[in-house]
């Protein structure tokens, strides 16, 4: 198996969670869309399951599966035994955070949203040895972070499915657009979609918004491409309208203000920087920081309003997406919720700085110009994503239709001084930030022997404090910080080689 810094989809048994999680399942239009100049294109409805998986339809060798969506791998597996499928005498793996999926490489007729891939490479995962919950996925990143076209030499016939779809249907747009849905909103009626080739109906206005290139990872031809692209600078607005200070850590990065942000529907829960997460959820009356699960908990009548700058467009977060009320993923109580932006657990991937999942892809409708990423392509044309806003100004209403059974005490609820959560990653490159205020009123006060005293006062401080409170934080996948717990430790420990999480991870682990 490849070695990568992080892995597809992290998949587990529904029941992980205290309450039943049932997914709302919607017929697939599978229809042959045309898009503009005749081009064509297909579309499909998702399934919801709670605002945690979305599925679509496919089929694999005449077999219907119900596939989990996953941009943030490009391997099609499935958990049966498709009948005539052709074998390559190859084998592939993934690692999910609970376990592997192996087998053989095999080809075999894949419909996907009205395309036909005649021999379609995918993964068949004997059934009867999986302990995994779902039966299909579906991975549409590039072909280049495929494990399948790495077993197959890196050759066309293990190209990822888009790539075979774009490939075969030279008239059709070599893009991807998705519209997830939020199954606890009232005034969201309608499902989420998947195109491609085509636009969702009513959403034509995504063509006009600004296009964002897509960043060439620097271990892209190890399989390390995603769809990431770079925040603007100022780009995390926090729940008092102004912007979080924040410093990326991608070497590459010029501009150190801008973070390298990744579109990923495999995350449930998106992953930021601790210092993000702090200044989201830390002023709210009552919240707190439970460092067992490494989750803010709050408030679940706290209504936050934060937003993320792309693309010189402000792209503001729905409150219900702020919070969940999921039970075991933190240690909240009744009448708590847990925070959804949950302080990134690992800093082994120096190419990115947050993974924006489910809880932040509900509130744009996402396309996802492929480029050149697609494989053979004569073009030189570069990846770019574009982002329409489908959070609007119902999104108060609709937060106090749900949270606060129709009676509005919002305006009770006014931002309190930060609270400590843990020890930042990101302290060291960040300490004269942090201190740079008091450094300079001492030089200009007192000169450099005041200077001097106060510099030596900040770091005798900052030595007693990684002495007491934490192990060696200048790489949190080598030395752990001591306030983790030990289910926290195999997480980061588990991210290190390869592995991820969706919410129900973790509720599993609880």
């Amino acid at each position: 198996m490849k070695t990568s810094s992080w892995s597809p989809l992290a998949l587990t048994i529904v029941l992980g969670l205290s309450r039943s999680a049932v997914a709302l399942r919607l017929e697939v239009r599978g229809i042959d869309a045309r898009a503009s100049h005749g081009r064509r294109g297909g579309i499909a409805t998702l399934d919801n399951n709670s605002n945690v998986k979305y599925y679509v339809n496919i089929t694999v060798g005449g077999q219907v599966f119900n596939a989990l969506l996953d941009t943030g791998s490009s391997d099609l597996w499935v958990a049966r035994s498709i009948p005539g499928a052709v074998a390559t005498g190859t084998n592939a793996s993934l690692s999910y955070a609970i376990g592997e999926v192996a087998g053989p490489v095999k080809t075999a007729s894949l419909d996907l949203l009205g395309f036909n891939v005649p021999d379609q490479a995918f993964i068949e995962i004997d059934p009867s040895t999986s302990t995994l919950p779902d039966d299909a996925v579906i991975g549409v990143g590039p072909t280049s972070s495929s494990e399948v076209y790495s077993a197959l030499g890196q050759k066309p016939a293990g190209d990822a499915p888009l790539d075979r779809i774009f490939r075969q249907n030279t008239s059709t747009p070599n893009s991807l657009t998705i519209l997830l849905n939020r199954s606890d909103d009232p005034a969201e009626p309608v499902p989420g979609s998947i195109t491609v080739g085509e636009l969702v109906p009513g959403y034509e206005r995504i063509v006009n918004q600004p296009t964002v290139n897509v960043t060439v990872n620097a271990r892209k031809d190890s399989g390390e491409q995603h769809w990431q692209v770079l925040l603007d600078e100022d780009g995390v607005i926090g729940p008092d309208g102004q912007p979080i200070n924040v410093k990326s850590a991608v070497a590459s990065t010029s501009n150190k203000a801008q973070l390298t942000a990744v579109f990923d529907s495999g995350f449930s829960m998106p992953q930021v920087l601790p210092s993000v997460a702090e200044a989201f959820y830390s002023r709210i009356d009552g919240a707190r920081f439970d460092k067992a699960h490494n989750f803010w908990v709050i408030p679940c009548t706290a209504e936050l309003n934060v937003s993320f700058k792309i693309g010189g467009q402000l792209y503001p977060v729905h409150p219900l997406d702020m919070s969940t009320d999921y039970d075991g993923l933190s240690d909240a109580k009744p009448g708590e919720c847990t925070g959804t932006f949950q302080p990134i657990t690992y800093k082994g991937d120096p190419d990115i700085d947050m993974i924006l999942g489910m809880a932040f892809l509900r509130n744009v409708y996402l396309l996802i110009n492929y480029g050149d990423f697609v494989d053979g392509s004569t073009t030189r044309a570069s990846p770019f994503v574009q982002l329409l806003s489908t959070t609007n100004d119902t999104s108060h209403a609709d937060f106090v239709g749900v949270r606060l059974h129709g009676i509005d005490t919002t305006g009770s609820q006014p931002l309190t001084s930060a609270i400590s959560s843990t020890q930042d990653p990101h302290f060291q490159d960040c300490f004269f930030e942090r201190h740079k205020t008091v450094l300079l009123v001492s030089f200009e006060v007192g000169g450099a022997l005041v200077l001097a005293l106060v510099v030596f006062a900040i770091y005798a401080l900052y030595k007693w404090r990684r002495t007491v409170k934490s192990a060696n934080v200048h790489d949190l996948t080598d030395d752990l910080h001591s306030l983790y717990s030990p289910v926290l430790v195999e997480r980061v420990k588990r991210y290190k080689n390869s592995k991820r999480y969706t919410v129900l991870d973790m509720a599993a682990e609880s």
